[in-house]
């Protein structure tokens, strides 16, 4: 019963992050989504979660390559978005100190 809640509460995790997102592209969308996540402070194992829970990309990788492959899309995904997230907080203070 508590493995079904967990899936659940990612799934509507899921669910809400990719509101109003209208990506063709199922790799941005889980960009998109798992952005979103991060930008509102969710931690990286939250957010790999909420994919492996809510996404269809991953859902057929999984299907058609197995765990392994699915985990590494995950693993992609997140570090992907981590280092836009940090890339994005880096900038600001470099102009900061050029003015």
């Amino acid at each position: 019963v508590g493995r079904f809640n967990k899936k659940h509460r990612y799934q509507q995790m899921w669910i809400s992050y990719s509101q109003g997102i209208h990506e063709r592209n199922l790799r941005d969308l889980d960009h998109q989504v798992a952005a979103r996540a991060f930008g509102d402070g969710k931690s990286c194992k939250d957010i790999a979660l909420m994919l492996t829970a809510g996404s269809t990309c991953i859902k057929h990788i999984h299907n058609r390559n197995g765990k392994q492959q699915a985990m590494l899309y995950v693993q992609q995904i997140i570090k992907d978005v981590d280092r836009q997230h940090v890339s994005s907080k880096v900038r600001p203070r470099q102009q900061e100190l050029e003015l």
